[in-house]
């Protein structure tokens, strides 16, 4: 088995057996860390910016954690502030 494979294997177990209070956890130390109150996820290695990465890979998180609100907040944020809303323009002159 390629080590790449294995290394997937091995996250993936560890992530099925740990407990729901411990991913709880996380999560909220996630958004306590990163996440302001109008959604905006920080980037605080990169000066405190914001990016879509950032944005969607919280809102993946919280749906993982089936956390409604702080997922409306993150879309929220997110398409007010980084979606380009000309792009349709863009897809029209093509």
């Amino acid at each position: 088995m390629p080590l790449r494979a294995l290394v997937a294997v091995i996250v993936t177990t560890v992530v099925m057996l740990v407990p729901r209070a411990w991913a709880d956890t996380a999560w909220e130390r996630y958004k306590a860390r990163f996440m302001m109150p109008d959604g905006r996820i920080i980037d605080t290695a990169n000066g405190n910016v914001s990016h879509t990465e950032g944005q969607g890979f919280a809102m993946l998180l919280a749906v993982a954690n089936n956390d409604r609100p702080a997922f409306d907040k993150l879309w929220q944020w997110t398409d007010n502030t980084l979606r380009n809303k000309s792009n349709w323009v863009v897809l029209l002159a093509l």
